[in-house]
């Protein structure tokens, strides 16, 4: 299988992205018990997070269909970098050669 962690580059795939995404903001906002934002509060917050920086909305295609994705949902990016990181055993530098991004940029939001 081929998998591979892009970053989204244009609204339709942020889009497709959210779309995935759906069910598991609901199903997070229950098993947390947080508070349960509507669907377009949260692509309002996802819109947002594109237009600030494009390269932390992450997401991992295997065999070209969207399987995960990673948004920092005002979180600790940081922690979703690290895991991804381990997941698929890469290093900064191979995880920012498959984002297209620079070392230092995987560094920086990792710390």
């Amino acid at each position: 299988k081929m998998i591979n962690i892009k970053t989204v580059k244009t609204e339709e795939k942020l889009k497709e992205i959210f779309n995935f995404l759906a069910k598991t903001f609901y199903d997070e906002a229950i098993a947390y018990n947080e508070h349960y934002f509507t669907m377009s509060e949260r692509y309002t917050e996802m819109k947002e997070q594109y237009n600030q920086c494009k390269e932390m909305i992450l997401y991992i295609e295997e065999d070209k269909k969207i399987v995960g994705a990673l948004t920092s949902k005002k979180m600790k990016i940081n922690k979703k970098i690290y895991s991804l990181r381990k997941q698929y055993n890469l290093s900064q530098e191979e995880l920012a050669d498959k984002l297209n991004v620079s070392r230092q940029t995987i560094s920086k939001v990792s710390n």
